[in-house]
Order: structure tokens, then C-alpha cells, then sequence
């Protein structure tokens, strides 16, 4: 299903799941990451439970309920450059799919509205077109809503 271009701030949003993507370095010191954990601090502590830098991660989310939302923590890069693209293509796609599965199981997938940003292609530098492709790809029957300033 193609994705719904949305101007405007995500966390004003009316989508009961929300997304991001981070890195498995514990870090939200910039960008959205950042964002999320001024607005969605249950986030942030739901990955900081985790180990840092543990490679393991890449591909995987951790989640948190907030605020009347869930806010998943998408694991789509291994590390941080402020020189080089750093989104994992193959991360992102994988990380999207066991959050839909993620929703699925607790039978909520159908009725939830889902907010992205634009998912790997801020600091991370990836390629916005690629990105969007794997993201219709993880959601063939779901409209995906994608916010941008």
C-alpha cells in the first residue's frame, strides 16, 4: 500500500504506534531519538535495559507503552557517523516486519494508525527511496503514515 506523506510533527500526531530508528549503542543524543526521549521517556528506558552495543539488536525493536501509545525503538543501524550512511537497509526491513509481527500478535495490527518519520534517511544518511521501498515492502496491506517538517 503506498505511504501517506503526512507534514507535520509525529509526536502531535493522532497514530497510536509510532516508530524510530536507532542505533544499538544506547544512544538518543540526537534527532528524532532525541525527540522520542523528551516525549516518550518509557522508551528510552526500554532500550536502555538493553546491552550496549550488542549487535544482536540489529534488525529488532524494543517498545514501550506511553502516553496512549506504543513507541517502538527500531533497531535499523549498528553504530552512529556523522561522515557516513549508516542506515542498515536490510535492518530497517527486518526491524518493520517483527514490529508488524510484534502488532499481529496482540491483535491490535488492523486497527492501529502507524507514524513514521522519515525512517533512516535524517542521520543516518540512507537513501529515502530505498527506505520507503522497504517499508511498503514490510506493510503491502497497511497504510503507513510518514511525518516530516
Amino acid at each position: 500500500m503506498p505511504l501517506e506523506y503526512v507534514q507535520g510533527d509525529l509526536f502531535r500526531s493522532d497514530c497510536d504506534v509510532i516508530g524510530h530508528g536507532c542505533n544499538c549503542f544506547n544512544s538518543f543524543g540526537a534527532g528524532i531519538a532525541l525527540q522520542m526521549m523528551n516525549e516518550h521517556m518509557p522508551a528510552w528506558w526500554a532500550d536502555q535495559a538493553t546491552l550496549r552495543g550488542d549487535k544482536s539488536k540489529l534488525g529488532g525493536f524494543t517498545h514501550a507503552e506511553d502516553k496512549g501509545r506504543r513507541v517502538y525503538n527500531l533497531y535499523t543501524q549498528y553504530s552512529f557517523s556523522r561522515t557516513e550512511v549508516s542506515a542498515d537497509y536490510a535492518a530497517i526491513e527486518a526491524s518493520l516486519i517483527a514490529m508488524k509481527e510484534h502488532l499481529q500478535d496482540d491483535k491490535i495490527f488492523h486497527k492501529s494508525k502507524i507514524g513514521l518519520p522519515k525512517l533512516g534517511a535524517g542521520l543516518a544518511m540512507g537513501d529515502w527511496d530505498t527506505i520507503a521501498g522497504h517499508i511498503e515492502r514490510a506493510f503491502p496491506i497497511k497504510k503507513i503514515h510518514i511525518y516530516y517538517l
